[in-house]
């Protein structure tokens, strides 16, 4: 569902979230304050605050780190994030075109 960091906890107020829809990458702090990144199986309501999102670009690197992986997160614009999503989206296209032509030339 998701990857618990670790590292000096956040001091979050001590009260109850209204529930709000998350998204995969969403970063949320848990209460006993640390974070929490949503993956791509997560839920899609929660409680916890949110204090940064993982951009859609970088979704599938979560899923390939290692425990213990130390990561860090750089602040980047709504234009930055969609440029890097595009780009990420044409090198999937790329290797999906290599993929079938070499399924093509296997079969002929």
């Amino acid at each position: 569902m998701g990857l618990r960091l670790e590292g000096e906890p956040f001091k979050m107020p001590d009260r109850e979230m209204v529930s709000e829809p998350v998204c995969p990458g969403a970063v949320q702090v848990t209460r006993d304050g640390q974070c929490i990144i949503l993956g791509v199986d997560g839920q899609t309501i929660g409680g916890y605050p949110k204090i940064a999102q993982v951009i859609s670009a970088d979704l599938d690197v979560l899923g390939q780190m290692r425990p213990g992986t130390r990561i860090y997160f750089v602040r980047c614009s709504v234009e930055v994030a969609a440029r890097f999503h595009r780009e990420k989206q044409a090198e999937l296209r790329a290797w999906v075109t290599r993929l079938r032509a070499a399924v093509g030339e296997v079969e002929a």
